[in-house]
């Protein structure tokens, strides 16, 4: 069982850990009651798979930011009460319940709501109608064409969980938004167009489908905080600086799909440790791994 967590037939009974930003195992599906209650922690995210968060789940905590999965049905009543430092959260279209006082109220027995809380989501949705009627304000997070592109990003939001039908993204929606810390991309999406994440210099978690195919010129160029990526077996082309100046990224692991790394792909990697290739591998690009000082 992953340190810090007590989990029983994938509910998350309580965490106990010392991480102050907490990714929960995957394989939960529940987050019970009190779980997560008077916790020290900062950031929590939240996987994909987890449908429910109880009541009280994390009451009294210190938490700033957290990101919910589009997985999620249901928000508890009070599940976030008395968190005084979390001035916003994105709640996913998935959500079709959320419970009286959930989110926005920093104290108990007291009807007041934290000033300036933002609730974030979409046009329509329960997190619109939760806001509303709270008296909270209410910002729409994304905006899709009819064509199913993303064309518009809204760069206050940490954590950015991107809804389940988008085709693609619009150009350089989030390219060098220093706010975004992590992406989570959903089923559908084929590729990571060029310059995509270019300069999000705080972006540390990237959660790619299984669907991807290909990673675009300067994808994830200058990311400088992004630690590690699981480049999913499907892809075939990572292309020409897709990681140029990743500078934190310690491993990378090259999926069999991939014949051809293309030049500069990992270049000035310089905290790259582990590097896993394969035998279908054909071709390296000019300087693919140059600056690469710890290969």
């Amino acid at each position: 069982m992953p340190n810090g967590f007590e989990i029983e037939n994938g509910i998350l009974i309580k965490y106990n850990g010392t991480d102050k930003g907490v990714v929960i195992p995957d394989g939960v599906t529940e987050i019970g009651k009190s779980a997560f209650h008077g916790a020290y922690i900062k950031s929590v995210i939240v996987p994909s798979g987890v449908v429910s968060i109880a009541n009280l789940a994390f009451t009294s905590c210190s938490l700033e930011q957290i990101c919910l999965p589009e997985t999620l049905k249901s928000i508890g009543q009070s599940a976030f009460l008395r968190c005084r430092y979390l001035k916003s959260i994105v709640i996913p279209t998935s959500v079709t319940e959320i419970g009286k006082k959930a989110v926005g109220y920093p104290f108990l027995g007291i009807d007041e709501t934290t000033e300036g809380f933002i609730v974030y989501g979409m046009k329509g949705s329960e997190a619109e109608r939760y806001a509303e009627s709270n008296g909270l304000d209410f910002e729409q997070s994304y905006r899709i064409s009819d064509e199913g592109e993303l064309t518009e990003y809204n760069g206050d939001i940490a954590f950015a969980v991107l809804p389940a039908g988008i085709r693609s993204f619009g150009e350089n929606v989030f390219s060098g938004n220093t706010d975004l810390a992590g992406v989570f991309i959903p089923e559908g999406i084929t590729e990571i167009e060029d310059s995509s994440f270019s300069h999000c210099t705080n972006l540390k978690k990237v959660t790619l489908p299984k669907s991807l195919k290909r990673i675009g010129k300067w994808a994830f160029n200058k990311c400088t905080s992004l630690r590690e990526i699981d480049l999913p077996d499907g892809i075939t082309d990572i292309d020409i600086s897709a990681f140029l100046h990743c500078e934190s990224l310690l491993s990378a692991r090259i999926p069999k799909g991939v014949t051809a790394i293309s030049a500069s792909a990992f270049c000035a990697c310089m905290a790259l440790e582990t590097l896993e290739l394969h035998d279908e591998l054909r071709q390296i690009g000019e300087y693919a791994f140059s600056g690469c000082l710890s290969l």
